[in-house]
């Protein structure tokens, strides 16, 4: 009976571990068609598989191959292929070449894949297992044969066989669940995040995604039907995360998403699960996905993943958005159903300058999106712009860094090892310098702190009221960077350090750097100093009196420079920024209480959004105000905090510990004090 062994591996630091759906889509599929003489078993964890692999060699391992995960499965497949010669070794993923000179280069360095499967692997696996089958697993007489197999890529010698791809699937439904099949039962005793698709493919051909390809425009899709039939099964057994991840490209951009999402909505509201869906919304059809958002009652975050907003940079990448007409439309809307939104932008895509990528996030910025989620362009293997045509043409310069999370130590028995996905990622281009990307990360901290999820949500309103320009104040802030007070200054000192620290020349230098297990202990150690999401956790917790300071000076300057600073309004803005302060500072001393005085009716401006005329908050006599914590808001800061030996880290738990809470869940409340 053929043993099978399928791994998608993960990292140990890796934030989010969610269910191998992949691999449980070709398990799932393999096990119907072949039948009960298949034993088949799936795996997440590289020392898991390695037991299982020591203790019963199986017939077969196949690998998925991310970006995330790419290392660390070549790494074990080697140690496979070591330990056990006769066991035949399967890769597939998107982390693959596309041009065959490319591809028998990557299989001539990687001699532990015995066969490569590009694209979607169900119908192509199943039919390499039924072959290897008849052929008594004898991978090497198979590859001497130089028979083409369907969808797979191998090499006999130093020549590459490439068989013609499986046609695609276009009904999902066709395809058993992983979930009701049972074969995902084990994960959820084991904690993971449900991941589910309910579309395959992306009509578009963004040129930095390796879904760009015209072989993904053609869609697969699912019923509504089997979608909530596996929802049910899901929630009637998960543990611990309270989200639903979804591998969709575009979800929501669709008639039928609209529809779903109501039902999903109905499933939480009757077994209590999913609280929240992350999703990758569609790039266009911006009122259908607001329409879905909707549906779904506030699970489902309404995003507008632009990239950027300049039109030469989305002609370089072949891409198109929404208008910003409709974003700043949709983006109210948004906000009015109660419900939070995002927007992702990258730095550095073909053509990006700093004038460019600033005027990218005013527009955001602008519209009134909640949080701008900021990324470095990563040239992903296999896409257009990974090619050599694209670099040349738009002079891209790159350095090597470790994948956020994705490194660790790790034993294969008795054998000890270390790995790290190593990424490539563009710091400069013949349209913007390295100086002028380590300014950009510089004031996408500067976003992180003065503006994402409405930390300055007081200034905002005010701003708003005054038709002033919510980026005006946020460059204004970052303008003042030379005058920082001292801790904020060295905040941003050490991030614009360990952005240079963390790049490396060449993949092979930084391959040795992690072989040696002290040096990737160290690293482990000083990651989060370049990361935007910890540098602003340790801002808002630490630096909090620093921030509002700067924001003082800023907002004073708007306020002038539009002609809006007469003294009673400024007066307003010191009380508001005072306030402000109060609810945000010393977070994590939640049983900290603070009285103070003003001279402006801000409770009823806090019921307004703060988008009221000043003068008609003007109070007769002034009132004192009390700012506290609940003891339940209280307890859980200190909860999450805790649950980290390490300050820094516990600080990112209290902000990041749901995709459901926002910062101002922690702030204190305020309430006027009794005569």
């Amino acid at each position: 009976m053929p043993r099978v062994f399928l791994a998608d591996l993960c990292h140990g630091g890796h934030n989010v571990k969610t269910f191998p759906y992949g691999i449980g889509s070709i398990a799932a599929y393999a096990k119907a068609e072949i039948g009960d003489q298949l034993q088949i078993e799936l795996f997440r964890s590289a020392e898991q598989l390695a037991e299982a692999v020591l203790t019963q060699p199986p017939d077969v391992v196949g690998f998925s191959n991310y970006t995330w995960n790419g290392c660390l499965s070549l790494r074990v497949a080697q140690q496979v292929a070591d330990f056990s010669p006769n066991t035949v070794i399967v890769f597939g993923g998107p982390n693959y070449p596309q041009t065959a000179v490319e591809r028998r280069a990557f299989l001539s360095s990687n001699r532990q894949i015995d066969f490569y499967l590009p694209k979607e692997g169900e119908k192509s696996f199943c039919a390499l297992l039924s072959t290897l089958a008849a052929a008594a697993f004898d991978a090497n007489g198979l590859r001497a044969s130089g028979r083409e197999l369907i969808g797979t890529d191998y090499l006999r010698g130093e020549t590459l066989i490439s068989g013609a791809l499986a046609e695609k699937i276009a009904d999902l439904d066709s395809l058993p669940s992983p979930y009701l099949s049972g074969i995902f039962d084990h994960f959820f005793e084991q904690g993971y995040a449900p991941l589910m698709q309910f579309r395959r493919g992306c009509p578009f051909s963004c040129s930095f995604c390796d879904e760009g390809q015209d072989y993904f425009s053609k869609l697969g899709q699912g019923s509504n039907a089997r979608f909530i039939d596996e929802l049910i099964y899901i929630a009637e057994r998960v543990k611990g995360d309270p989200t639903l991840y979804l591998a969709d490209a575009n979800f929501g951009m669709y008639p039928a998403d609209v529809e779903l999402c109501g039902q999903i909505a109905e499933v939480r509201d009757r077994l209590g699960w999913p609280n929240m869906v992350n999703a990758s919304t569609g790039k266009a059809h911006p009122q259908r996905v607001l329409a879905a958002a909707e549906a779904a009652r506030g699970i489902l975050r309404f995003g507008a993943s632009l990239q950027s907003t300049d039109a030469e940079v989305l002609a370089n990448i072949k891409r198109r958005n929404i208008s910003t007409e409709t974003l700043l439309e949709i983006a109210g809307q948004s906000q009015s159903q109660g419900s939070t939104s995002f927007s992702e932008l990258i730095l550095n895509l073909p053509g990006d300058s700093v004038e460019a990528h600033l005027t990218s996030i005013e527009t955001v910025v602008n519209a009134g999106i909640t949080r701008i989620q900021m990324y470095p362009l990563l040239l992903l293997r296999g896409t257009l712009l990974d090619s050599a045509e694209a670099r040349e043409r738009f002079g891209m310069q790159t350095k090597y860094r470790i994948l956020p999370r994705c490194f660790g130590e790790y034993r294969f028995g008795e054998r000890p090892y270390t790995c790290g996905e190593i990424s490539e990622i563009v710091v400069a281009s013949n349209t913007m310098s390295f100086d002028d990307y380590l300014y950009c990360k510089e004031f996408q901290l500067t976003v992180e702190l003065f503006y994402n999820d409405a930390y300055f949500a007081e200034v905002r309103g005010l701003l708003q009221h005054l038709g002033v320009s919510m980026f005006d104040f946020v460059r204004a802030c970052h303008d003042l960077k030379e005058h920082f007070p001292s801790e904020l200054a060295q905040l941003y000192a050490g991030f614009r350090q360990s952005a240079c620290d963390e790049l490396w020349d060449s993949a092979e230098e930084l391959q040795r750097f992690i072989s040696d297990p002290q040096n990737l202990t160290e690293y482990a150690r000083v990651e989060h100093r370049n990361s935007l999401a910890t540098n602003r956790a340790i801002g808002i917790m630490t630096c909090a009196g620093a921030l509002h300071q700067v924001a003082r000076r800023s907002l004073r300057r708007c306020l002038e420079q539009s002609g809006q600073g007469d003294p009673l309004v400024l007066q307003y803005a010191e009380e508001l920024l005072q306030f402000s302060l109060l609810a945000k500072r010393d977070l994590l001393q939640p049983t900290s209480v603070y009285d103070a005085t003003f001279n402006f009716d801000l409770k009823r401006g806090s019921d307004h959004g703060f988008a009221v005329d000043p003068r008609s908050l003007r109070l007769e006599q002034p009132k004192a105000m009390r700012f506290w914590h609940e003891r339940e808001t209280a307890e859980r800061i200190d909860r999450l905090y805790g649950a980290y030996d390490d300050p820094i880290m516990g600080m990112r738990n209290v902000l990041y510990h749901s995709m459901v809470e926002t910062t101002s869940s922690f702030f204190r409340r305020s309430d006027y004090l009794s005569a």
